[in-house]
């Protein structure tokens, strides 16, 4: 087995949320600074852009709900102290045009070409559904909460990402591979660790990171991957060289590649062959 480097996604910004759209990857990327937030999306297999440093009219108090059938749903926040999310925006990325707002209705899920949403009022919260390419009024579900919370089940299994992988804890969820246990334990014991070691089992290779202490007191990340079949290392990357705290997450696969944040600005997508 061999990972090979495929390509880097590069940003002048931190990398602040990825999500899957399809066969391609939405970056969510954020000056915090300047206070804007910016778009990007890329086609996974080769990398290619689709576009770039997208933003919209608010510059920086707007996220995405969902991205469903090459759509991304934005919201708006009700105010910049507020986490309540408001409005809808609804933008098709093959043609990097809005489709449609609404401004009065709060996103919910997408399920079945249609859009679930609420409007808040004073007798509490009523439910409707929105044509996911137009926006028109598809339903009035008035406050029927038990049809949205079986509709929600449908659209989690029906939006479900497939063929994806992410870290769990070693020593909270042991791999039941025992190479892969005694490789891990080997680590543990030869490197300052600082939080955990994070793994993945693909098949039959280990795959994770881990933060250790160097020598200035800062905090070294780094990734690598085994062949549990030989016991031998097949690769090796430094993804943070100085880093003051640990944090999680810092890999991810689906199918065959491998999503590793190289820093905050880095993402190094690798194969595995």
């Amino acid at each position: 087995m061999k990972i090979r480097k495929e390509y880097t996604f590069t940003s002048k910004y931190t990398i602040w949320r990825l999500l899957f759209a399809g066969a391609n990857m939405i970056v969510e990327q954020r000056d915090t600074t300047s206070k804007e937030v910016f778009f990007s999306c890329f086609e996974i297999l080769s990398g290619k852009s689709i576009f770039s440093d997208l933003q919209l009219d608010e510059k920086f108090w707007i996220g995405i709900e969902a991205v469903y059938k090459d759509i991304i749903f934005f919201h708006k926040y009700a105010s910049p102290d507020m986490p309540k999310h408001s409005e809808i925006i609804a933008f098709d990325i093959n043609t990097q045009k809005v489709l449609w707002t609404n401004q009065n209705y709060s996103f919910l899920f997408p399920y079945n070409d249609n859009v679930y949403c609420y409007l808040s009022k004073l007798d509490g919260q009523k439910f409707f559904s929105l044509d996911c390419k137009t926006g028109n009024l598809t339903e009035e579900l008035g406050n029927d909460l038990n049809q949205i919370e079986f509709l929600k089940v449908k659209s989690a299994k029906e939006n479900e990402l497939e063929g994806c992988l992410f870290p769990e804890s070693f020593g909270i969820t042991d791999p039941e591979n025992t190479t892969a246990v005694q490789i891990l334990d080997d680590i543990r014991k030869n490197n300052a660790i600082q939080g955990d070691i994070e793994f993945i089992i693909k098949e039959n290779v280990l795959l994770f990171n881990y933060y250790s202490t160097q020598k200035n007191n800062t905090l070294e990340n780094k990734f690598l991957s085994f062949d549990l079949l030989t016991g031998k290392k097949i690769f090796e990357e430094v993804l943070i060289e100085s880093a003051n705290a640990f944090v999680p997450d810092s890999f991810f696969t689906q199918n065959n590649f491998v999503f590793l944040l190289k820093g905050r600005s880095k993402l190094l997508v690798c194969s595995i062959d």
